[in-house]
């Protein structure tokens, strides 16, 4: 798809894949080299707001998000059409709390501390917990679950369900050159049924093809109880082409791209399939997995 692009410019902390296809990179600052807000968003008992300083100074060329956009922005001439930024914006966010940015960096967390009483309710139409769903209904959704059939099926040259979820060890494909979470677990594996594994005369640990109609992976397989026998899991993250004395040393090669194995869907096919969640399908496939001579 970049390929495709007439032109790319690439916005990041570090030289990933997408520098790769980039005409301009512009190296950003990571969150420890520059200033924000930080609000408590996962189920805080109250309002509150912290202050994000630079433990360092900004290293090399990289900028902040922000002042990256405006400097763009003042090149083309359109910066008048930007909110501002900085310290200004930081007060301008404060407002609603009542505090300054400065307050706010002298004191180092905000909170507006209330007395504590039980939730009776839910954000819902009906104040409960919706089972059958007002909200999918009045969509137009079904309102209550319901199973449907895979638009495909198994067979012959293609008889394992594909799997694609994330490991306990790393999130998306932020983490994996990290080198102690790298000494845990340092590339990914086709997980695949002791029982079908053996039958296909792979043993644990062996180099395998995972392959659909879409693409092929070269990955180690691990052979395990917990997964049905005509299921694989790939977990995604993995399989990086791309490395650098600051990118992906440790991960460079190291186990197989899941995206490789699935469809790519366009914003037009999945709004035809009409559903709540119509981006699921994106880890959906068909795949058949062999040996590596």
């Amino acid at each position: 798809a970049f390929k495709k692009l007439e032109f790319v410019v690439d916005i990041g902390y570090y030289p990933d894949e997408t520098v790769w296809f980039a005409d301009i990179v512009l190296p950003a600052c990571s969150y420890l080299e520059k200033h924000g807000l930080i609000r408590r968003t996962m189920y805080p008992l109250y309002p509150q707001v912290s202050v994000r300083q630079p433990v360092v100074e900004p290293m090399f060329d990289s900028k902040e998000d922000e002042e990256i956009l405006h400097e763009l922005a003042r090149y083309l001439g359109v910066e008048d059409y930007l909110p501002p930024h900085g310290e200004e914006v930081f007060d301008k966010m404060l407002e609603p709390v009542g505090i300054t940015y400065k307050e706010l960096c002298e004191r180092g967390v905000y909170t507006q501390a209330q007395e504590f009483y039980p939730m009776l309710s839910f954000f819902t139409p009906t104040k409960k917990i919706e089972l059958y769903s007002t909200v999918l209904e009045k969509l137009g959704y079904d309102p209550l679950p319901y199973w449907k059939e895979p638009p495909y099926k198994a067979t012959k040259e293609y008889p394992f369900y594909l799997v694609v979820s994330r490991q306990a060890y790393s999130r998306h494909t932020r983490s994996q050159n990290l080198k102690w979470l790298y000494m845990i677990y340092p590339e990914n594996f086709c997980y695949i049924n002791s029982k079908k594994a053996k039958e296909l005369g792979i043993e644990d640990g062996d180099e395998v093809y995972v392959e659909s109609k879409y693409g092929r992976i070269k990955i180690k397989a691990k052979l395990i109880e917990g997964i049905r026998p005509d299921t694989v899991w790939v977990p995604a993250g993995w399989g990086h082409f791309t490395r650098g004395k600051y990118g992906y040393n440790l991960t460079y090669g190291k186990g197989g791209s899941s995206n490789i194995l699935v469809p790519t869907f366009t914003v037009e096919d999945m709004l035809k399939r009409k559903e709540p969640c119509p981006t699921s399908p994106i880890c959906e496939a068909l795949v058949k997995v062999y040996k590596a001579r």
